[in-house]
Parts: C-alpha cells; sequence; structure tokens
C-alpha cells in the first residue's frame, strides 16, 4: 500500500540555502480533490510556495532557483536461469542462476522556473506562488515489494537552488498521483447491425 502524509503543508516544508545569507523553504498545498482524498489527481494542478529570505544585498547574479516535478517508474525482476553442461565423467548436467533484471522510466519530467538572480540583490523576504498542471495520462503511484523484488512508481516535487552561490543545493519530496478518474457513466458505442447468412 502506498502511504501518505499530507495532513498540512508543513509536511512539506523544508528549509534550504546557507544560514548566513538566507533561507529557502518549499510549501506544497495538499491534494485537496473530495473524491481522492490524500492524492494529487492527474489532469488537475498541484500549487504550492516558495518562499526565501535574503539576509544580504550581494548574492551573485547567477542565484536562481528552480521547481521540477518528475516521474519515474523503477522495476527489478527476479528471475531464474538454467544452465546445462556436461561434467568430467561426459555426464549432461544442469544447474541453475538467480538473476535479477532492471528498468527504469522517465514517466514525466516539467520544469518551472521560479527566479532567477533570485532576490534582485535586496535584503528581505520574498513569496513566489507556483501552479503545476498534471498530465492527464499519469499513471498512479505505486510501491510494491517482493522477494528482492519491486515495482515502484515515484514522482517527486524538486526545488533546485543554483548559482556559485548555493552550489545548487536541492530538496526533493514524493507526492502520491491518482490517475485520471475513469467516467462514471459508459461511453456508448454506436455499431451498424450486419447480417450473415448461416447454414444449419
Amino acid at each position: 500500500e502506498f502511504e501518505t502524509n499530507t495532513a498540512a503543508d508543513l509536511k512539506y516544508t523544508k528549509k534550504m540555502g546557507n544560514a548566513s545569507s538566507g533561507s529557502v523553504s518549499l510549501v506544497v498545498h495538499p491534494p485537496d480533490d473530495p473524491l481522492h482524498p490524500g492524492y494529487y489527481v492527474a489532469g488537475k494542478k498541484l500549487r504550492g510556495v516558495v518562499y526565501a529570505q535574503s539576509l544580504r544585498d550581494d548574492l551573485p547574479a547567477d542565484s536562481r532557483m528552480e521547481l521540477y516535478l518528475t516521474g519515474k517508474e523503477d522495476v527489478k525482476v527476479r528471475y531464474e536461469e538454467t544452465e546445462y553442461y556436461t561434467d568430467s565423467d561426459g555426464e549432461r548436467q544442469s544447474r541453475t542462476h538467480t538473476r535479477y533484471a532492471y528498468s527504469t522510466r522517465d514517466i514525466v519530467r516539467i520544469t518551472v522556473p521560479i527566479a532567477s538572480d533570485v532576490t534582485n540583490g535586496y535584503v528581505g523576504r520574498y513569496e513566489y506562488p507556483f501552479e503545476i498542471e498534471l498530465p492527464f495520462n499519469l499513471p498512479t503511484s505505486m510501491d510494491h515489494q517482493g522477494y528482492s523484488e519491486y515495482c515502484r512508481i515515484v514522482y517527486k516535487v524538486k526545488l533546485k537552488l543554483g548559482g556559485s552561490w548555493f552550489n545548487n543545493h536541492s530538496q526533493e519530496y514524493i507526492i502520491p498521483v491518482m490517475m485520471f478518474p475513469m467516467p462514471v457513466a459508459p461511453v456508448p458505442y454506436n455499431l451498424q447491425p450486419f447480417a450473415e447468412k448461416v447454414k444449419f
């Protein structure tokens, strides 16, 4: 079962940055779909705010913030492979080897520029609201683990601080996503009748 922890914004809040220059906090608002509590629904918007506090007015001009939404499928499968060989007595023998197969696939990657020249060179507090529209075709988050095997679909929101001062510091959060709901009413499909002669 995929566990969620979205009771309050603070669950997704994290301060980053150099304490002598200020701090940056990422807040992702909890999902608000009443039909799918605890999940962000594909096709809808994810919202939040980046808070930045600058204590210096001489931050390098290349300072910047970028926000990413990523989704990845990660699979590990265990299987057995039989090898046949001839021993020293000329007898045909077999032995079994345990193998593992791995596969990863990027499902989505969306970049949201938050700010370049993060604080415009001024001391103070700044707010950068953001919203990300989730694509309609996202599969539901999942995390299944078995004996030395796993299958995961994981989505993350990642805030990256770039530039010579921040040294590419980043923080990421896992967010639970639900696939776009199927229509409640059946979709009609009209097919013209046809006749075919049969012999009894």
